[in-house]
């Protein structure tokens, strides 16, 4: 027999290995490590070793035939125990890849040597007790042994399976003799499914099938060991029955001081009695299901656990709304899987055999319709919805399921609160509904008070965090507060009447300050064009000392609701603030500035221009004012060059230039002069540009011109010959001289 424990083949140093003869020696290959306990000396001379020095590259299959033959020329069968075998392999591949190959080989050639040799055997543990190995390289080394293990071998065995874990339990905890006889825990069993009846009916109804269950598994809860090795042990993190018998030794070592129940359940892995702190078991679950990830993100669960206690409670209680099944929905469930596992079972009875066409639609209808009712029957089950009250009580209700998703139901039940309707901003506010504001506070953190909607039960429960985000957004917009971040350098920057943009509003530092407590670091310039800021501009005019004055910190503006009006309060800016922004919207050409003989528009404004008398006013207008003026209007006055005079349009008997007449913005036109041909072609396709304009929403208007030369002779009566015809088109078409 040959040991090859991977665990403790340092790299390195290599093992300490017996030859036959008891002969120890230190060799860091498996293969050689293998030759030297099989053969000693003439295992590592079958191996091509010189002077003991070991080869690099793994053997061959026919160099390890011979080698696993030599314990038959002492009528002996040859056992080889793999061990840890990933621990050695991921360490070798990630100092150097080319071990990949070499490993891969070895195992090859070693499996194809051990099928060929009588009365061999190889048993082997690939797995490392570390979870580390277990990373994206570690499963590939993992499933490349696998996939050469495979090829070769004659059974896989499992050692542990899913019925095994109670047996595997008890002989590991529990003395021989104690469980020799498992009969002897049957009324141990009775007593404890008494108490377990009372209150689950699917378990007095499984009777003598459940009495058989718990008596197998006794006295670990059969639910438990079925949850931590069909589900626990699927998690990286988790050794298997390793894992489950750690978990129980710590729990076990810690209840077995005061946990009297008749079974061991969950209950093992809390604490004593008195005391809020994990159990050593529980620790070892909660970093195990740390490690793990669910959609790219990991959880603390030891933190989620610690703080959730009798002494600390769930701080975001009004954010959890649990739906959970009935008892009687779980039944109606189980029967509907009953029903279609039966028909699936029949199908399976009759494949190969003849069945008449009749009777097989029948089955297949049948069939079909009882997997329809499964979902319909889960959907149906899932009726009862657990989540606090306004009173912070914990409640549970039942809904009607009815042809719409579980969560929609759910939604549109009122006991639930849920609030789809948007926030109103005002009501955020020290005054509003929702007292959000403790008493003497100035400022609240952002994320505060969006928290404060899932941890608060007399406030809504808001489907989305985003819409409270946009709510505080948009009351930072219409200036009912002022936001505030911190720089890295600890300098804060404010908006007001501007919307902040999304990095801002995820940093974490955001604070939200009442107007009257605030001072801006920044007014945009934006914010000074007339019109845009309440109470502030008075026909289209204000002055610095005003503009001064609006940003002192106790100025009130007035905003028009129609039938009332509404205070705002106007936060404070230093004076050098407010300058700054008045000389930007100047240089922008927001506002126009006069101050004494100075008039600045679109160009910055030098020092000593600001003063208390200087006017601010709308941009000077495209139209001139009059001309000729005095020198204090002049300013006022534009002057246009004329376009290039067209020359005059022939057949009019007018000699004067024609100039463009401008059109006005928005509107196009197109003249053309027109013989009876192109009036013709223009009458056929008048609906089709009627019809265009009409589709893009534009107002299309056609402006006729009808000119006759009668070459001098002044019929009068052909004159009015034609504006009878013309007057059956429009009573405003008339000729006239």
């Amino acid at each position: 027999m040959a040991a090859l424990t991977f665990d403790r083949l340092d790299p390195v140093q290599g093992m300490e290995v017996k030859a036959p003869d008891g002969a120890t020696a230190q060799y860091k290959y498996p293969w050689t490590s293998l030759a030297w306990q099989l053969g000693g000396k003439e295992g590592l001379q079958i191996l091509g070793s010189v002077n003991g020095e070991e080869r690099e590259e793994p053997p061959f299959t026919n160099v390890l035939e011979e080698l696993l033959r030599l314990p038959a020329k002492e009528d002996r069968a040859t056992l080889i125990l793999l061990d840890e075998v990933l621990m050695w392999a991921r360490t070798k591949v990630g100092a150097d890849g080319v071990w990949r190959r070499r490993i891969q080989d070895f195992f090859q050639c070693l499996t194809q040597a051990a099928v060929k040799v009588d009365r061999c055997a190889i048993v082997a543990s690939l797995l490392a007790t570390d979870p580390g190995k277990s990373d994206t390289l570690g499963k590939e080394i993992t499933n490349e042994l696998y996939a050469v293990f495979r090829r070769e071998r004659e059974e896989d065995v499992q050692p542990v399976g899913k019925d095994d874990v109670a047996e595997v339990l008890r002989r590991r905890f529990f003395t021989p003799d104690s469980i020799r006889d498992p009969q002897n825990f049957r009324s141990h069993v009775v007593a404890a499914l008494k108490g377990i009846t009372d209150l689950d009916d699917q378990t007095r109804k499984d009777g003598k099938a459940a009495e058989d269950r718990f008596l197998k598994s006794y006295p670990f809860h059969p639910d438990l060991t079925e949850v931590l090795y069909t589900k626990w042990t699927a998690l990286e993190g988790f050794q298997r029955t390793r894992g489950v018998l750690r978990t129980f030794a710590l729990a076990l070592r810690s209840a077995e001081k005061w946990d009297e129940s008749p079974l061991i359940s969950t209950n093992v892995f809390l604490d004593e009695p008195g005391k809020n702190e994990l159990s050593e078991a529980a620790r070892e679950l909660a970093n195990v299901a740390t490690t793990e990830e669910y959609e790219g993100k990991k959880q603390e669960w030891m933190a989620i656990i610690i703080t959730t206690s009798d002494d600390r409670p769930r701080v975001y209680r009004n954010a959890v709304v649990l739906a959970a099944p009935s008892c009687d929905g779980l039944d109606v469930s189980r029967s509907r899987v009953r029903d279609y596992l039966g028909w699936e079972e029949v199908r399976e009875q009759l494949k190969g055999k003849e069945v008449d066409l009749l009777r097989r639609n029948a089955m297949q209808a049948s069939l079909d319709e009882a997997r329809k009712k499964i979902p319909e029957a889960i959907q149906q089950a899932y009726c009862i919805v657990v989540t606090v009250s306004e009173k912070n009580e914990v409640q549970a209700f039942k809904i009607k399921v009815e042809g719409i998703p579980l969560f929609q139901a759910i939604a549109e039940e009122p006991k639930t609160r849920i609030s789809k309707a948007e926030i109103n901003a005002e009501a955020m506010l020290p005054e509003g509904p929702y007292d959000l504001w403790r008493e003497g506070e100035d400022s609240r953190r952002v994320k505060d008070l969006a928290g404060a909607f899932a941890q608060f039960p007399h406030l809504p429960k808001m489907l989305k965090r985003r819409a409270i985000l946009d709510t505080i957004a948009s009351g930072c917009q219409d200036g009912l507060f002022v936001l505030r971040s911190m720089r890295p350098d600890r300098s804060f920057r404010t908006f007001w009447m501007e919307r902040p943009d999304e990095q801002t509003l995820s940093d974490p530092t955001l604070e939200v300050v009442l107007p009257e407590k605030a001072v801006l670091t920044e007014i945009a310039a934006r914010l000074l064009a007339p019109g845009r800021l309440p109470s502030l501009w008075t026909d289209g005019t204000t002055s610095v000392n005003l503009l001064r004055s609006y940003f002192s910190g106790a100025y009130v503006a007035k905003i028009n609701r129609g039938e009332y009006e509404e205070p705002l309060q106007i936060p404070r800016a230093e004076d050098g603030m407010i300058d700054a922004a008045a000389r930007e919207a100047v240089k922008e050409g927001l506002i126009w500035l006069t101050s004494g003989p100075a008039s600045l528009f679109k160009e910055g404004a030098p020092e000593g221009v600001l003063t208390d008398d200087a006017q601010l006013q709308a941009p000077p207008s495209a139209d001139s004012g009059e001309w000729p003026c005095g020198l204090a209007d002049a300013n006022r006055a534009l002057f246009r060059m004329p376009q290039q005079a067209q020359p005059p349009v022939r057949g009019t008997g007018s000699l004067t230039p024609v100039y463009p007449v401008p059109q006005l913005d928005g509107r196009l036109a197109a003249e053309s002069e027109l013989d009876v041909a192109a009036i013709q072609n223009l009458s056929d396709v008048v609906s089709d540009l009627a019809q265009a304009a009409t589709k893009a929403g534009c107002d299309l208007k056609f402006r006729l011109r009808i000119e006759l030369n009668d070459k001098g002779k002044r019929d009068d009566a052909l004159v009015e010959q034609l504006n009878e015809i013309l007057k059956e088109v429009s009573a405003d078409l008339r000729l006239e001289r």
